[in-house]
């Protein structure tokens, strides 16, 4: 674990050499986190930029990666994923590329394709205490000691991304870290993974696992964050149906990183547009209801009684 950190401090040898990160699943902050520890490094001038590969044909990411302006070397942020659709033709022409470029550019590819373990390195997702010792150390902030062991009896691993985050708070909050954990560590915990789990069981209608979900998370977050929220998320998956039904699925794949997997995978399928247009317009109502002082049971109604109105 620690010689992974090492490496996202760390350029390629030259221009031209390419490094595999993989992981089980690709974490949400992990390029970000990328781009930030090489400036902080002092190991990288070069502009940093981010192309998903469900986002570009692959004759066009051939060619940028071929070529420069007037010299310029960049480095490039490859990111592969749930969302991307690749044939295994076009799989097989990355996998060649990948393989005999000689640049001359940078390029990281990020990827959760196992495929890619034997030449990559593997990001162990699940964040030990351990692990969490070596990212702060790799970070160089100012964690507590106390910190870690404290953030360890509430339990005994964390996702990177919320690793990464509760490095962030531990570095401000320094020893003084007692209403932190009585008050304030199991909202944070209530991060986009978990509005995630939650989205997920609301689009497959599984209503008792969306309801203890929804009882787990509903006070850690305002009402109309709640409105917005849910919202967000019917007007992406109408998007999303509206561009697939028309055959457009570059157009689709550009809303599906927003949805849950399971959404684009197979549960979009029991949606029309009239559906989901009426479950927002429910929320609509909910929303004016709130900001003229009725309807406060709104949003418990939504849930309990989704997509059946």
């Amino acid at each position: 674990m620690a010689h992974f950190f090492e490496k996202l401090y760390a350029m390629p040898a030259q221009a031209g050499c390419i490094m595999i990160f993989c992981a089980q699943s690709i974490p949400e902050k992990i390029i970000n986190f990328h781009r930030l520890a090489l400036l902080a490094a002092g190991s990288n001038t070069l502009p940093y930029s981010v192309i998903l590969l469900d986002d570009i044909d692959l004759e066009g990411l051939f060619a940028q990666l071929s070529i420069t302006f007037l010299g310029q070397v960049c480095l490039y942020a490859l990111k592969d994923g749930p969302s991307c659709s690749l044939s295994p033709t076009e799989r097989k022409k990355l996998n060649l590329f990948l393989k005999e470029y000689t640049g001359p550019h940078y390029v990281y590819f990020f990827t959760n394709d196992p495929l890619y373990e034997k030449n990559a390195l593997v990001l162990d997702t699940v964040i030990t205490q351990r692990s969490f010792q070596e990212l702060v150390m790799s970070t160089g902030l100012n964690v507590a000691p106390s910190f870690i062991e404290k953030l360890y009896t509430y339990r005994s691993s964390y996702t990177f991304d919320e690793a990464l985050s509760l490095v962030r708070y531990a570095d401000l909050l320094g020893a003084r870290n007692d209403l932190f954990f009585s008050a304030w560590l199991t909202r944070i915990l209530a991060d986009d993974t978990s509005l995630f789990i939650l989205s997920q069981y609301f689009f497959s209608q599984q209503k008792n696992l969306l309801i203890q979900e929804w009882i787990r998370l509903k006070d850690h977050y305002t009402p109309e964050f709640w409105i917005a929220f849910f919202s967000e998320q019917l007007w992406q998956a109408a998007l999303y149906v509206q561009y697939t039904q028309a055959g457009k699925s570059a157009e689709a794949k550009r809303h599906a990183y927003r949805l849950p997997f399971s959404f684009f995978q197979k549960d979009y399928k029991r949606y029309t547009l009239t559906q989901l247009a009426k479950a927002h317009e429910f929320l609509y109502k909910i929303d004016h209801g709130l900001k003229n002082g009725y309807a406060t049971d709104g949003l418990e109604l939504f849930i309990h009684t989704a997509f059946s109105f």
